[in-house]
């Protein structure tokens, strides 16, 4: 799948410190009828977490009522029989170590509220990088394991979505296959 040549696409870091200013949902909303396409990522969903690893931690809530609104705009997405994505939402979601970005309960989420035919890239190439280190982050320095990423996968499928973007699993999957996350 692709996105369309035409069209306007947006992916959107929605949240940020100067937004959350300026009321995102607003900025958002300016945005109906121009965006044909909406590719959030939605990091975590319990503010502790989104304190400890992004300092927001008001993160949870606004990302919800962003994503809400942009399915409300665009709706679920939509693909010509070329595989080109036209219109809609593809939501893309992180899994890290130790479900520290509440994986399931997003997951569940999602289905519950934007429906069980939302678009999901359930993404698994976490990495740990910059700051991360056993003396600071030590719950989040390592890669994520395969066991954890089929756990992210089989819970979307218990709630019934259907359109799980599996690229990203197969690519793991030959990740870890070839190499071992070291730091």
């Amino acid at each position: 799948m692709s996105a369309k040549r035409s069209g306007f696409k947006q992916n959107l870091q929605f949240f940020d410190k100067l937004r959350m200013k300026t009321r995102p949902l607003e900025s958002l909303r300016l945005m109906e009828g121009i965006a044909d396409i909406y590719m959030p990522d939605f990091k975590f969903w319990d503010p502790t977490m989104a304190r400890r690893y992004s300092c927001a931690p008001d993160y949870p809530e606004v990302a919800r009522q962003a994503i809400k609104e942009m399915h409300r705009q665009v709706g679920p997405l939509v693909v010509d029989d070329g595989g080109v994505a036209t219109r809609g939402l593809l939501l893309h979601h992180l899994v890290m170590p130790n479900d520290i970005c509440g994986t399931c309960e997003i997951i569940h989420w999602v289905a519950r509220e934007l429906g069980t035919d939302t678009y999901a890239n359930i993404i698994p190439q976490y990495h740990p990088a910059g700051k991360i280190s056993d003396a600071q982050y030590s719950e989040i320095n390592r890669c994520l394991t395969h066991r954890e990423f089929r756990q992210a996968i089989q819970a979307g499928r218990e709630v019934g979505l259907f359109r799980l973007d599996l690229r990203s699993a197969w690519q793991a999957n030959i990740c870890w296959r070839l190499m071992v996350c070291t730091r």
